[in-house]
């Protein structure tokens, strides 16, 4: 009954402005705070939102692996157990739920083992590493000329 009727007070008021502009307030540390909270609460890697100040290649690199090994792939193993564990009683219990890693494989480590020993790897290895169709005679082996086949046990010292 009351409402859109004019307001009357009974004695004199002022208005005061309380801290009027945004550095007072200090909105920008306050936000660095919260962002610094969840960076801390779920795990989250600084790179992953672009906060780059301290970051170079391999801290970026390291920190997509962190990310995807040590937070994102426990969560989903937590989320598939659960899954396992409620859903398919109710279905089949022959049902396995699974999923795909989402780590990814270190790819400058597996080249690192290729050239270290790379007459362990077929020459359709190599070419597969470099993005190149498999050669019909290409599983094959290349040897150095100057390595010697031993069988175990057999291993003669040469003075």
């Amino acid at each position: 009954m009351r409402s859109f009727r004019p307001l009357f007070l009974g004695r004199k008021i002022d208005i005061k402005e309380l801290q009027g502009n945004m550095e007072q307030l200090q909105m920008v540390p306050l936000r660095k705070h919260e962002r610094e909270a969840i960076i801390q609460v779920f795990g989250l890697p600084p790179e992953k939102l672009g906060l780059l100040q301290n970051s170079n290649r391999a801290t970026i690199v390291a920190a997509d692996h962190h990310w995807t090994a040590d937070v994102l792939r426990p969560r989903l193993e937590r989320l598939r157990r659960v899954m396992q564990r409620e859903l398919v009683p109710l279905f089949d219990d022959r049902i396995i739920i699974d999923f795909d890693t989402p780590v990814a494989r270190d790819e400058e480590m597996q080249l690192a083992t290729m050239k270290a020993a790379s007459h362990a790897f077929t020459v359709n290895d190599w070419r597969k590493r470099a993005g190149m169709e498999s050669a019909a005679d290409g599983d094959v082996y290349v040897v150095p000329l100057n390595s010697e086949i031993v069988a175990q046990g057999s291993l003669k010292l040469h003075r």
